[in-house]
């Protein structure tokens, strides 16, 4: 049976448009029926950039990713206290 866009809610028809059609049945039969949460990208962004400055952290470099990440020394200090 193929499942058309034009039966589908309006509400869904950017998320076809985004992942297409095959995909969006794959997600529907995996996640059909329960609530998901999607971060927004500024949070994967933040993420990914928290992540990179653990990884960079030699011991004595704040300073360095202070600049690089636009932070302040207290910042960085805060996310290496949480890894």
């Amino acid at each position: 049976m193929e499942i058309l866009i034009e039966s589908l809610h309006e509400d869904l028809h950017n998320m076809v448009d985004i992942v297409g059609i095959d995909n969006f049945i794959k997600i529907v039969k995996i996640y059909g029926g329960s609530a998901i949460y999607i971060p927004t990208y500024k949070t994967i962004l933040i993420q990914e950039r928290n992540k990179n400055i653990i990884k960079e952290y030699d011991g004595s470099n704040i300073n360095y990713l202070r600049k690089k990440y636009n932070l302040t020394n207290s910042q960085i200090r805060k996310l290496l206290k949480k890894k």
